[in-house]
């Protein structure tokens, strides 16, 4: 059975961060989002916009092909 959605979103999320040494804190900060916020995508908990999700991926250099397929 396919992993939720937003379970896999947080994982990749998640995963790209710690790659790139940041802290929860920092990619929030980075981003203009709340720490709490960052912390609910990775685990996902809430179904993030499009516009979160794009400065979340902008600063880690996803590409949104990676979050979706």
């Amino acid at each position: 059975m396919r992993k939720n959605i937003l379970q896999h979103i947080g994982a990749i999320v998640s995963s790209k961060r710690n790659k790139e040494h940041l802290t929860q804190q920092q990619l929030a900060q980075q981003t203009g989002r709340g720490l709490r916020h960052i912390q609910n995508i990775e685990k996902g908990r809430v179904n993030a916009s499009i516009e979160v999700l794009a400065d979340v991926i902008y600063r880690l250099g996803l590409s949104a092909d990676v979050l979706f397929y």
